[in-house]
C-alpha cells in the first residue's frame, strides 16, 4: 500500500486537496482539512483548490443553462457550493492569482455562480475591480456576459 503526505504533489502538481476538489470528495476534503493540508496549494496552471472548484461548478452551471429555457436562467437549488464553503470558511485565499492573473471571484462571476460571488465580495469589496493579465475584471466579465449580479 502506498502512503502519501497530505501535501504530496502529484501529476500536474495536484495533492490531494485538489484531487478530492476535482473528484467533489466532500468527506476527503473535511479530512485533509482536519489533517493541516496547505489548503491554497496550487496546481501546474496556478489554481488553488477554492478556484478549481469554482470551474468545476462552472462547467455544471453551463450544463444546466444549455438544458434551460432561459439562457441567464439557473434552477435555484441545483448548484452545489459546500466544497466551495467549506474551503472559504477554512481559510482559503481568494485572492491569490492563477497563472493567468485571475481570482476565484473572476470564476464565480463568469459561470454565474451568485452564492460564491456574494460570499467574494463581502470578504473582498475591492476583489471586483482587480483585472487578470488581460486586463477584464469579474464586473466586466458578468457584464459581458448578460449576468446581473454584481
Amino acid at each position: 500500500m502506498n502512503f502519501y503526505e497530505v501535501d504530496e504533489d502529484g501529476i500536474e502538481n495536484y495533492n490531494p486537496l485538489l484531487f478530492a476538489v476535482a473528484f467533489n470528495k466532500i468527506s476527503f476534503v473535511e479530512m485533509l482539512l482536519r489533517n493541516g493540508v496547505n489548503i491554497n496549494a496550487r496546481d501546474a496552471l496556478g489554481g488553488t483548490a477554492l478556484v478549481n472548484n469554482l470551474v468545476k461548478s462552472g462547467y455544471k452551471i453551463k450544463m444546466l443553462l444549455r438544458s434551460s429555457k432561459n439562457t441567464y436562467e439557473i434552477p435555484v437549488g441545483k448548484i452545489d457550493n459546500s466544497i466551495f464553503k467549506m474551503l472559504f470558511a477554512a481559510g482559503a485565499n481568494p485572492m491569490i492569482r492563477d497563472n493567468s492573473g485571475k481570482i476565484a471571484l473572476r470564476y464565480a462571476a463568469l459561470y454565474g455562480n451568485y452564492e460564491a460571488v456574494e460570499m467574494l465580495v463581502n470578504s473582498n469589496p475591492e476583489s471586483i475591480d482587480i483585472s487578470d493579465n488581460k486586463g477584464d475584471t469579474a464586473l466586466i466579465l458578468a457584464a459581458a456576459g448578460g449576468l446581473k449580479m454584481l
